[in-house]
């Protein structure tokens, strides 16, 4: 069998039932985290408002998040992807360096609104979009793919035609298809972040509605290669990643990715949240931010060659969410890092510190990446003082810090009974009638 087949076996026979419990629960974690970053998105984002300009003229049976309206799966999938990355929240997988959650929960949504499948089926199919996409995720990660790509944009098709596949009922042959004809469209580069204009949000949404489409192709009995990744001609040889392609079915149904997911605590790059912790850390020991001189932040190798990390001149939210001296800088200017506003202009301080703030390798952070995410940093101060902090890994929000934001915003958007009642639901969705509740408070009523 070819390692898409593999897959593809792994994805038709997964059953809910039959997973261990703690990544059934898990899996409905990560749904409701998907959720809260969709409901932190519906705002003024220019990206939101040209989102659902293009959408909303459609007509179909899966919900648009908030918006009171149904349209068709493909924008609906396209949307509501848009709205859960600007947030800038979303879940990452350190190993497949992604987030998957922005991309598989809008396919499994709308496609299961629209075929009327059970909540139990959303479930299996959020899951399915996990796993395969973070393990791709893990093959090009290996092979050090050049930085020119952005990771998510390239796996996000991957992902949501499996999750659409597992929603459509497919078997091994429907599913292979609809995979790889999704691989032919991975393509996302990084040069929004020097723009500042933003469009990784979009490629998560194209990635979305690609992945959908792909498996409605795949429905019409058309057949897709079935050595699209390791054929030598195929996508791991297009990456130079053929010889690390045995990641993509080691321990396929034993070793679950999703478990290792991370729940960032501020809505900006993973890269910024360790060294904001450790500034925030060094706080009570500065004690008169005016006296900071220079700061000093250390980070992984990989880390210095991602886009945006060293950017003293963030002038927008999309560059400052990708700017470690940014979030450094506000850290020192506001005293914490849940309370920035990365939403131009900023203040005169942030401005001040961004300037003093120098990003450099660390040879012991280069050798435990990407398993940890942590920081070094050095404060030089006026008083003569210098003060340092090391933090080995990011300190990531647990499973009730993300349960009560969720409860937080759903109460926010939809009103205190039917946020309550949203919350309830996600937590019993394999249970029968669950999936049609979802739909309706999602659609966004507060009565």
């Amino acid at each position: 069998m070819t390692l898409l087949e593999q897959m593809a076996e792994f994805s038709a026979g997964l059953d809910l039932a039959q997973v261990p419990p703690e990544v059934r629960d898990r899996t409905k974690l990560c749904l409701q985290d998907a959720l809260e970053c969709c409901f932190s998105g519906t705002n003024e984002d220019p990206r939101t408002k040209s989102a659902w300009t293009y959408v909303k003229g459609s007509a179909g049976d899966s919900t648009a998040f908030l918006k009171g309206k149904r349209i068709s799966a493909e924008q609906a999938a396209f949307y509501n992807a848009v709205t859960g990355a600007v947030s800038s929240r979303n879940d990452v997988s350190k190993a497949g360096s992604c987030h998957a959650g922005a991309v598989v929960v809008p396919v499994a949504a709308a496609l299961a609104e629209e075929r009327k499948a059970s909540g139990k089926t959303v479930l299996e199919a959020v899951l399915c979009g996990y796993e395969t996409m973070i393990r791709l995720g893990a093959v090009l990660k290996a092979a050090k793919i050049p930085g020119a790509f952005r990771q998510t944009a390239l796996l996000a098709p991957f992902g949501a035609a499996f999750a659409a596949a597992k929603v459509m009922g497919f078997g091994v042959r429907e599913t292979v298809s609809a995979v790889s004809f999704a691989c032919h469209s991975a393509s996302g580069f990084n040069s929004w972040v020097s723009e500042g204009t933003g469009e990784d949000v979009l490629q998560n949404a194209w990635g979305a509605r690609n992945g959908l489409a792909a498996a409605r192709l795949a429905e019409t009995g058309l057949p897709g290669a079935k050595g699209i990744l390791e054929d030598r001609d195929g996508m791991l040889a297009a990456f130079g990643a053929l010889p690390y392609k045995d990641m993509l079915t080691e321990g396929l149904g034993e070793k679950w990715h999703i478990l290792d997911v991370s729940f960032k605590a501020m809505g900006s790059c993973l890269k910024l949240q360790a060294p904001c912790q450790a500034v925030r850390e060094l706080l009570p020991e500065i004690g008169d931010p005016e006296l900071v001189e220079e700061v000093e932040v250390r980070v992984a190798e990989a880390t210095i060659h991602h886009p945006g990390t060293s950017d003293t001149e963030a002038d927008s939210k999309v560059r400052a969410i990708m700017s470690i001296p940014f979030g450094v800088a506000n850290v020192l200017a506001d005293g914490d890092y849940r309370r920035i506003r990365w939403e131009a202009p900023y203040s005169d301080a942030v401005r001040h510190y961004m300037k003093l703030c120098t990003v450099r390798k660390d040879d012991y952070l280069t050798s435990v990446y990407p398993g940890k995410r942590g920081a070094g940093v050095k404060v030089l101060l006026s008083d003569g003082r210098i003060l340092e902090r090391l933090l080995p890994d990011i300190e990531e929000q647990g499973a009730e810090e993300i349960r009560a934001l969720f409860r937080e915003s759903a109460e926010e958007c939809l009103g205190t009974e039917n946020g309550n009642r949203l919350l309830q639901v996600t937590d019993t969705l394999e249970e029968p009638g669950k999936a049609e509740e979802l739909w309706k408070l999602l659609c966004g009523s507060k009565t």
